[in-house]
């Protein structure tokens, strides 16, 4: 079934990723992508042990003062993080993705994380959705002509730390889940 939940407790999966610097111990089983914005250096690494290491691109501002430790602000019209395409990327099948977002305003398309080749065919993606909707959308073939999406109320407020994890698993009949905390 699919809903977008407010929770005070977010399950734990193998392939959650927390962004920041929490007290906690990040699995690794099925860990494709993990990037805890520790430093400001010019690219964002990934310690999946895949090395899909992000370039930045634009001015993304690096801060300290972020509830999960330290992350990056982006503007909003030009700033964003890319990592090359990889193998290990290609989600055939249950995906979790989980960040924590601060984001300043629910009015306009906001891309959280999103994974598609050249052609913009998506492969999943998840994002805020005028007006003020998360949507978590997963491709079964990494086109545009199959895949399932959800999209629900925004549950979180603006101006403040959000942990969303959003959890797809695997086929249209099991659905997905967005937790917002």
């Amino acid at each position: 079934p699919d809903e977008v939940v407010d929770c005070g407790h977010i399950p734990s999966a193998p392939s959650v990723t927390v962004t920041g610097a929490c007290p906690v111990e990040v699995p690794t089983n099925g860990l494709v992508l993990y990037m805890p914005f520790d430093s400001s250096s010019s690219n964002a690494t990934d310690m999946s042990g895949f090395g899909n290491d992000g370039a930045l691109y634009g001015s993304p501002q690096f801060v300290t003062n972020s509830l999960a430790g330290s992350g990056y602000r982006f503007d909003g019209t030009n700033d964003y993080i890319e990592s090359p395409d990889s193998e290990s990327l290609d989600v055939t099948g249950p995906l979790t993705i989980s960040l924590w977002i601060k984001p300043d305003s629910g009015a306009y398309v906001q891309n959280l994380i999103t994974k598609h080749d050249n052609q913009n065919a998506r492969a999943y993606g998840l994002w805020i959705q005028q007006p003020n909707r998360l949507s978590l959308q997963v491709s079964s073939d990494g086109t545009d002509q199959h895949y399932y999406q959800i999209e629900g109320a925004l549950k979180f407020t603006t101006g403040q730390w959000n942990h969303v994890v959003a959890v797809w698993y695997g086929d249209a009949a099991q659905g997905a889940k967005i937790y917002i905390k």
